[in-house]
């Protein structure tokens, strides 16, 4: 399956948060467990069904294709669907961990638009990379982006393929760096916080705050620089 790719979302504000957020994305290793065990309870039938084989743009190929991918059908579920997993050919590593395609004629499909729940894929050296999840094809809820290590440090909110602004940034050590939320009037805020906490900047439309390390306010411009700071060290997917 196709990895879901960041998009370019326009930043706007509005002020600041009294305390740093809880964060709720990101799965750990029993979220991992959890979904793939709601994905094979889907199986219904396991019909013969021979490997399937992807270049490396997704493209269906009848033979295994170097630097590509194949996919082994686990099953069939009751309304008629699949349970898939893609794996990379040059490794055999893992790419995804299973995932329920429901569309029927949906296996040579290597695009998320014949998907229905829980997808997490994985770097070929086995840390994971990416989870979302779909509804029919369209992407519905967080989008979240592990560095390397598998450490949640990015995550965007979605809502029928559409990103709605909301976004969360973490740092190494899972704390919570930066978020952007929209409100009921479409009002959005950015906030920034530093490693220990503290807040550090918020962008607004009327206007930006910002902060030294121990709370004494900065002017507009020293605001500005910061959050441009801050922004140069947030976690860029791969």
């Amino acid at each position: 399956m196709k990895i879901w790719l960041k998009t370019t979302l326009t930043i706007a504000v509005l002020g600041l948060a009294a305390c740093q957020s809880t964060p709720s994305v990101g799965l750990n290793s029993g979220d991992l467990a959890r979904n793939q065990r709601a994905i094979l309870a889907q199986i219904a039938s396991q019909p013969q069904q021979a490997d399937l084989y992807f270049d490396a743009d997704g493209q269906y190929h009848s033979a295994p294709v170097a630097g590509g991918y194949y996919r082994k059908v686990l099953g069939q579920t009751a309304n008629g669907g699949w349970v898939v997993q893609d794996f990379y050919q040059d490794s055999q590593a893992k790419q995804i961990d299973p995932a329920i395609i429901f569309h029927p004629n949906g296996l040579r499909n290597f695009n998320n638009d014949v998907i229905d729940g829980p997808v997490t894929w994985y770097r070929p050296d086995g840390t994971v990379m990416q989870s979302a999840h779909y509804q029919r094809g369209k992407n519905h809820g967080w989008v979240t982006y592990y560095d390397e290590q598998g450490r949640a440090r990015l995550a965007i909110e979605l809502a029928d393929d559409a990103a709605n602004g909301n976004q969360k940034a973490f740092d190494e050590q899972g704390r919570l760096v930066m978020q952007v939320s929209v409100g009921d009037g479409q009002q959005v805020k950015q906030e920034f916080w530093y490693g220990n906490g503290k807040p550090a900047a918020v962008w607004a439309e009327d206007g930006v705050q910002g902060w030294d390390e121990q709370g004494k306010p900065l002017t507009g411009a020293q605001a500005g620089r910061l959050i441009s700071y801050l922004e140069s060290r947030l976690y860029q997917p791969e």
